[in-house]
């Protein structure tokens, strides 16, 4: 199948070597789409870096959501001390901060 796919891209296809129906099948409908191998190239690079990007972004969500919990978590911690009415170990538990966080909130 790789074989297949690198022939294809240099455009050195001898169909005849590749006995499977699936290859003929796939060879038959890139000569139907009139893509050429060239571009076909080119689609399947772009939406690699399309998939990149995505990743990338995700990535960088994901991180500013974790960072923007753990400012609200440490807000409420704050505040909650503020108040004086819950002990820094209760605090630590309804706000899922770490007793030691909690104590360099104080």
């Amino acid at each position: 199948m790789m074989e297949a796919i690198e022939d294809s891209l240099d455009e050195q296809v001898d169909e005849a070597h590749y006995a499977r129906p699936e290859i003929q099948q796939i060879f038959k409908l890139i000569e139907k789409d009139n893509v050429t191998p060239q571009e076909r190239a080119n689609m399947f690079e772009e939406y690699s870096q399309e998939e990149v990007k995505q990743e990338t972004f995700q990535e960088g969500f994901d991180t500013g959501l974790k960072e923007g919990e753990q400012k609200a978590r440490e807000e409420s911690a704050r505040h909650l001390l503020s108040l004086g009415a819950l002990t820094e170990e209760q605090i630590a538990q309804t706000t899922g901060l770490s007793l030691e966080k909690v104590k360099t909130l104080a």
